[in-house]
C-alpha cells in the first residue's frame, strides 16, 4: 500500500514538469504524433451489417432454428412487392404489367421464385378420369371468369390479393443468406421496372430491404451525432467559461480520445453497429466530465493567488483521483454489459469501458502540458460569475438544510412512483422497432400490415410422438387441423394469414374433389372417406407444398405463415394462451408443437438480452459498492452513495411506465450506463467531503466547502453529460432517440438528487463516518 496515488504525484509529478516548456513541447509532439498515426486507422473504420451477431449462437434455440431451416428453408428470405392499380384489379392492361414484372425479376440470379396471381399461381380442378388439372390463375381472356376463380381460392384472400384495398402481392423467394449488396441491388432493379412498366403505387418490404436501410441511416447518424454532440459541447463550454481557451483546450482532448478509441476497434477488427455508433457521443460526454472538474480546479487555483505550473500541479494532484475513481465506476457500468451473451451488447460494454480509460489518460497525461504551454486565461480569473455560483449554491445548501422532512418526502415519492413502475413495465419489441413512423420503410411494411396478413413470419413444427406412425395418419391429421384452425382463427387479434400447413395438400384435394366448393377446402371428419381418397398417396409426394412443409422421413410437418407485427408482449400472451390450448384440447400422446422462427427467436432474444442487462446492473452496484468500501471504509458511505444513485433509476422506471416505453434492448441499456455515469458526481462530492475532513473540518464545515467548491463542477459537467446524450434525440432511430431522452433525464434527476438528498444523508450519517477514511492518502493503490 505504499504506492499509492500521492505517493506517484510527491515522486514523479510535480510543479517543475508542469513548468517546463520543452518538456511540454516534446511531450505534446509525441502525442500529436501517435494521434495523427491513429487517425490513420481510424478512418478506415467500417460499419457492420450482420445483425445475425445479435444472436446467441451457442443458445440451444438457435440450435434449434438451424436444424429447422435444414428441413424447411429460411423464413425470412424474401422480399414483398405490393403493387396497386389506378382503376380495378382484374384490368387486363394492369394485371399484363404485373405479369412482366414477375418474368423481368425471376430473371435475376439471386431469385429463387415469384408467387403472385400472375407467377406459379393455378387454380386446381378435378378431371374425372383425368384426375387433377391446373390451370393459370389469370388467363388475360376473360377478366369476370378470372375474378368468379380467384374469389373461389381461399388461400386467395388477404395473400395475394388485399381484402381491404385493390392490391396485388408479389412474393419474391430469395436466396438464403443474400448480401446486403444483392440485396440493394435486386431492389434498385425491381424498382426500376416498376418505373418503366409505368407502375406508380407500388411498396417493397423485406429483411434484406430494412437491413440495407439500417446501415445507410447508421452511416448518417455517425455523422449526425458527431455534429450535434460538437455543438451542443461547444455551447456549453462557452457559456461555462465564456472564452476561445476553453472550448479548444476540451475539444482537444475529446477529439482525440475518440480518434485513439476507433483506431483500436480498426486495429482489433471491431467494426461500428448499431451500439457501438453511439460510441463517440459517450466519449465526448464522459471524456468532457473529467476535463470541466480539471479545468474547474486549475481556475480556481489561479484565483487563489497561484502560479501557473502550481495551479496545474494542485489540480492533477487533488482532481486526478477522484476523477480516476469516477473513470473506474463509469468503465465497470460499461464493463458489466460483458455478462450478456450476445456479441456486439458484450463488445459494446468492453469498448465503451476501455474508451473512458482512454479519456481519462489523456486528460491528465495533454492537458496539464497543454495549459502549460497556453498564457493564463485573465479574463478568467477576474469574471465575477464565481460569486454567482457560490451565492446560488449557498442560498440551496441554507434551503437544504431547513427542508430535510421535505426533501426526504420527496425521495419517498420517487421510491414509491419507481416501484409502480417497475411492476408495470414489461418487456415488448417490434420487428422495426427503430424506425419512426414517418420513415419510408416503415411506411411500407404499414402497407402489409394493413392489407395483407402481415410482414412478421410465423413457424411452428409439429412432430409426431410415436415414429412408427406417419404425419399424414388419420388420427394425427386430426390434431393437426384443430391447431391449425386455432392458429388461424384465435391467434393474434387477425390470426396467422397466409397459412401455409401440412396438411395444405390434403385439404386442396379435398377442395378440388368438390368442385372448388371454398366450404370444402378443410380436412374430411369421416375416417374412412378420409383414408380412401383417390390419389391420395400419388398426390402429396408430388405436391410441391410437400417438400417445403414435411420432413423426409415424414415424422414432423411445418405450419408457415404471417401474422401482424403486434408486438412482443402479445405474442408471448398469445403463446401462453396457445399452450393451455394444447393441454385442454390436443392429445398429447399424439403430437407436440414448437414455436420457432427467426422473429419468435428475435423476441425470446431481446427477452433474455433485457434480463441479462438487469443482472449486469446489479453486478455494477456490487462492483462500485465493493469498491467504495474499500476506499472509503465505511458501510454508511456505501449506503449513502448507492442509496443515491438508485433514486435516479426508481424515476425512471416510473416516468418510462407513466408514458408507454416498454423494456427493451436499448431502454434496458440505460439503467446501467446511467448508473455508471452518475455515480461519478457522488464519488466527486464524497471525495471533496473527505479531503476536508482529513484537513480537520466537521462532517458539517466539510459538507458545506465540498457542496460550494464542488457544486459548480457537478451541474456543469452533468448539463453538459445531459446535453451530449440529448444529442441522440436527432437519431431516426426510436431506439437511439429513447436512450438518449432517458439517459439525460436519468443524468438531470441524478445531479438533483447529489445537490438535494445526499448532503441530508451525509448529515443523518454522519456519526458512522469516521475521519480517517481519506481517499486522498497513501492507503491507496
Amino acid at each position: 500500500m505504499k504506492y499509492g496515488y500521492s505517493y506517484i504525484c510527491r515522486k514523479f509529478v510535480g510543479v517543475k514538469i508542469f513548468g517546463n516548456q520543452k518538456w511540454s513541447l516534446v511531450i505534446l509532439a509525441g502525442f500529436a504524433f501517435l494521434t495523427v498515426y491513429a487517425f490513420l486507422f481510424a478512418k478506415d473504420i467500417r460499419i457492420d451489417h450482420d445483425f445475425d451477431k445479435f444472436f446467441k449462437q451457442e443458445d440451444p434455440q438457435i440450435k434449434y432454428l438451424q436444424q429447422y431451416v435444414k428441413k424447411y428453408g429460411q423464413d425470412a428470405d424474401f422480399i414483398l412487392v405490393g403493387v396497386e392499380p389506378q382503376g380495378r384489379i382484374f384490368d387486363l392492361k394492369f394485371l399484363k404489367k404485373v405479369k412482366e414484372l414477375g418474368d423481368r425479376i425471376q430473371t435475376q440470379s439471386h431469385v429463387l421464385d415469384v408467387f403472385s396471381p400472375c407467377h406459379n399461381c393455378y387454380i386446381a380442378k378435378w378431371g374425372g378420369m383425368e384426375g387433377i388439372i391446373e390451370k393459370p390463375c389469370i388467363s388475360y381472356e376473360d377478366m369476370v371468369e378470372d375474378s368468379i376463380n380467384v374469389s373461389s381460392q381461399v388461400k386467395f384472400k388477404g395473400t395475394l390479393f388485399s381484402t381491404k384495398s385493390p392490391a396485388i402481392l408479389l412474393y419474391v423467394k430469395t436466396q438464403e443468406n443474400m448480401t446486403m449488396k444483392y440485396g440493394a441491388e435486386l431492389q434498385a432493379f425491381i424498382e426500376t421496372q416498376l418505373f418503366s412498366l409505368g407502375i406508380e403505387k407500388y411498396h417493397i418490404a423485406g429483411k434484406i430491404i430494412a437491413t440495407a436501410h439500417y446501415v445507410d441511416r447508421l452511416e448518417e447518424e455517425l455523422t449526425v451525432f458527431l455534429g450535434a454532440s460538437l455543438l451542443l459541447i461547444c455551447l456549453f463550454l462557452w457559456f461555462t467559461f465564456r472564452s476561445f481557451w476553453g472550448i479548444i483546450v476540451p475539444l482537444i482532448i475529446v477529439i482525440a480520445s475518440t480518434i485513439w478509441t476507433l483506431a483500436l476497434m480498426e486495429i482489433t477488427g471491431k467494426p461500428l453497429d448499431l451500439l457501438m455508433v453511439i460510441l463517440p457521443t459517450i466519449i465526448f460526454v464522459v471524456g468532457m466530465s473529467d476535463l470541466i472538474h480539471f479545468l474547474n480546479k486549475y481556475l480556481f487555483e489561479l484565483r487563489r493567488g497561484k502560479v501557473k505550473s502550481e495551479a496545474i500541479s494542485n489540480s492533477f494532484k487533488e482532481v486526478g483521483l477522484a476523477t480516476l475513481l469516477t473513470s473506474v465506476t463509469t468503465a465497470v457500468g460499461f464493463f458489466s454489459l460483458a455478462v450478456v451473451d450476445i456479441q456486439p451488447v458484450k463488445e459494446f460494454g468492453i469498448y465503451s469501458g476501455i474508451a473512458i480509460f482512454i479519456a481519462y489518460f489523456l486528460t491528465f497525461s495533454c492537458t496539464p502540458f497543454i495549459l502549460a504551454l497556453l498564457p493564463v486565461p485573465i479574463d478568467l480569473l477576474v469574471q465575477n460569475h464565481k460569486r454567482q455560483w457560490n451565492d446560488s449554491l449557498g442560498s440551496l445548501f441554507i434551503w437544504i438544510l431547513r427542508n430535510p422532512k421535505k426533501i426526504l418526502a420527496g425521495a419517498a415519492v420517487v421510491i414509491l412512483f419507481g416501484c409502480i413502475g417497475l411492476n408495470g413495465l414489461h418487456v415488448n419489441a417490434y420487428l422495426l422497432d427503430d424506425l419512426n413512423e414517418e420513415d419510408p420503410v416503415k411506411k411500407s411494411f404499414s402497407f402489409f400490415e394493413e392489407n395483407f396478413a402481415g410482414v412478421r413470419p410465423f413457424e411452428m413444427e409439429i412432430s409426431i410422438k410415436d415414429s412408427s406412425r406417419n404425419i399424414y395418419d388419420y388420427e394425427i391429421a386430426q390434431e393437426v387441423y384443430k391447431v391449425e384452425q386455432y392458429l388461424a382463427k384465435h391467434y393474434t387479434p387477425d390470426g396467422v394469414g397466409f397459412m401455409f400447413s401440412l396438411l395444405d395438400p390434403i385439404k386442396m384435394f379435398y377442395f378440388i374433389k368438390h368442385n372448388n366448393n371454398p366450404e370444402y377446402f378443410k380436412l374430411p371428419k369421416e375416417k374412412a372417406y378420409y383414408n380412401n381418397l383417390d390419389l391420395l398417396a400419388k398426390y402429396i409426394p408430388s405436391s410441391k407444398l410437400h417438400n417445403v412443409l414435411v420432413s423426409e422421413d415424414s415424422l414432423s410437418g411445418r405450419i408457415s405463415g404471417k401474422i401482424h407485427d403486434v408486438g412482443s408482449k402479445v405474442i408471448e400472451d398469445e403463446n401462453e394462451k396457445f399452450y393451455a390450448f394444447m393441454r385442454d384440447s390436443i392429445n398429447g400422446n399424439l403430437i407436440e408443437t414448437r414455436f420457432t422462427g427467426t422473429a419468435y427467436y428475435v423476441d425470446k432474444n431481446n427477452q433474455n438480452l433485457s434480463m441479462n442487462l438487469l443482472t449486469g446492473l446489479l453486478l455494477a452496484l456490487s462492483i462500485v459498492g465493493i469498491l467504495m468500501g474499500f476506499i472509503y471504509r465505511s458501510w454508511a458511505v456505501v449506503l449513502v452513495a448507492l442509496f443515491t444513485n438508485l433514486l435516479p433509476l426508481l424515476f425512471i422506471s416510473g416516468f418510462m411506465y407513466l408514458v408507454g416505453f416498454d423494456i427493451k434492448i436499448s431502454t434496458s441499456l440505460i439503467f446501467t450506463l446511467a448508473f455508471g455515469i452518475a455515480v461519478d458526481d457522488t464519488i466527486h462530492l464524497l471525495s471533496k467531503l473527505k479531503m476536508e475532513m482529513n484537513q480537520g473540518a466537521s462532517v458539517f464545515t466539510a459538507l458545506k466547502r465540498s457542496y460550494l467548491t464542488t457544486g459548480k463542477a457537478v451541474v456543469i459537467t452533468s448539463l453538459i453529460l445531459c446535453g451530449g446524450f440529448l444529442s441522440l434525440l436527432f437519431s431516426n432511430f426510436s431506439s437511439t432517440f429513447a436512450l438518449g431522452l432517458l439517459v439525460s433525464i436519468t443524468l438531470g434527476v441524478a445531479v438533483i438528487v447529489d445537490l438535494t438528498v445526499l448532503p441530508i444523508l451525509i448529515l443523518a450519517a454522519k456519526r458512522f463516518i469516521p475521519n480517517n477514511t481519506s481517499p486522498s492518502d497513501d492507503k491507496i493503490d
